[in-house]
């Protein structure tokens, strides 16, 4: 068996959760079941030698498109992992969770095509290779383009059932063969015991409250800096820099530099930063929106207490073993954080359901189950 997935052109240069999943899955089908698996960004591949096209990223759609046309083309059955957030979780997040260029442009057009034709020429001014795609989204639509992958997928790999109803919803088609792949997190034994110390000796922080995750405004930092103001304990920050928001990152480190109860430190080597899950507090995702918030799931197997916004698709994962907040409140971050505090701390069920059923394993043992359905046809 020989697969080849495919993303967006940009998924080793500014990387999302996509790439995340696709080079992890990758990861897995190989180690578990010996097949070969290749990763390709470009638009239009040969595909003779392989049987299977899986592609990624229903948001990123002018790109899709035309890999899909391309294996539709070479007649190849395709798979489809869609990622996709719901329209008005993102209309919210583009009306309320953002500043500048991008919300003026929302409140002035109305018209979705031509908002995300906007998005697009935004993004492809850096990839001379998409220029051609764009033209199409032109002529054709962005939703033309998505509904066109949907319908010549041979099965839907969303990662859970409420993206699979918000699919069926947003697209109005009904009945489409689906197979639901968790999303899922890499728990070695070494990380699992890591030890607290290697957090501490380096950084000399306890008892804290944690934000791992790309400080962006779709992560809503400056709103939790704003929620817990006066909170007694210290609020660490970890994660990339997303340098295509610079007013938003330059309001961010201003509030770090101004409060010497808040800490920025960066992007961490795995080994540190599930140390951090350890020793914090709480950990917290106010995100406008989230597929299923994957730092969640590694704090959570880490034993660390967690508050994960109610947008998106996490309470399908996380139940009642978290706090949830809506990120457009300051009071609901800030009680769901104080209800997270007094939590039992290692929530052992919560921990038996992520090694259970949120791991790279699983998520490649589905995607298997999902190639040899498609083949044995």
């Amino acid at each position: 068996m020989k697969i080849l997935m495919q993303n967006r052109i940009d998924a080793f240069n500014n990387l999302g959760g996509d790439t995340i999943q696709m080079v992890n899955t990758k990861k897995y089908l190989e180690k578990l079941y010996g097949i070969e698996v290749d990763i390709s960004t470009e638009l239009h591949p040969n595909l003779e030698k392989y049987d299977i096209v899986h592609l990624f990223n229903i948001t990123r759609i002018h790109e899709t498109y035309e890999q899909c046309r391309n294996a539709v083309k070479f007649n190849k059955p395709i798979v489809f992992s869609t990622i996709h957030h719901s329209k008005s979780d993102i209309a919210n997040y583009e009306k309320n969770g953002v500043e500048g260029l991008v919300k003026l442009i929302r409140k002035m057009i109305s018209n979705e095509n031509f908002f995300q034709l906007l998005k697009t020429i935004s993004y492809s001014m850096r990839y001379p290779k998409t220029y051609n795609s764009v033209v199409k989204q032109i002529i054709l639509g962005f939703f033309h383009m998505q509904r066109y992958v949907l319908k010549n997928s041979t099965i839907l790999l969303p990662n859970s059932e409420m993206e699979y109803k918000e699919l069926e919803n947003d697209f109005d088609m009904r009945n489409m063969n689906y197979l639901v792949v968790p999303n899922g997190v890499e728990l070695d034994e070494k990380l699992l015991n890591i030890s607290e110390d290697v957090f501490y000796e380096k950084f000399k922080l306890k008892e804290f409250i944690l934000c791992p995750a790309r400080i962006e405004p779709r992560k809503n930092q400056v709103a939790l800096i704003n929620a817990l103001k006066g909170c007694d304990y210290p609020v660490v920050f970890v994660g990339g820099i997303n340098n295509k928001h610079k007013k938003y990152i330059k309001e961010f480190l201003n509030l770090i530099n101004d409060n010497n109860n808040l800490f920025y430190l960066g992007k961490l080597e795995k080994e540190a930063l599930f140390s951090a899950y350890k020793l914090a507090r709480v950990t917290v995702l106010p995100s406008w929106f989230e597929t299923t918030g994957l730092v969640g799931l590694e704090a959570g197997a880490m034993g660390s207490n967690i508050v994960m916004t109610e947008k998106g698709y996490t309470q399908e994962y996380y139940g009642n073993m978290v706090s949830y907040c809506d990120p457009s409140n300051y009071d609901s971050i800030r009680s769901s954080i104080d209800n997270a505090i007094e939590f039992n701390y290692k929530n052992n069920e919560f921990i038996r359901l992520i090694k259970n059923k949120y791991t790279w394993n699983m998520a490649a043992e589905k995607t298997y189950e999902a190639y040899r359905q498609i083949l044995r046809r």
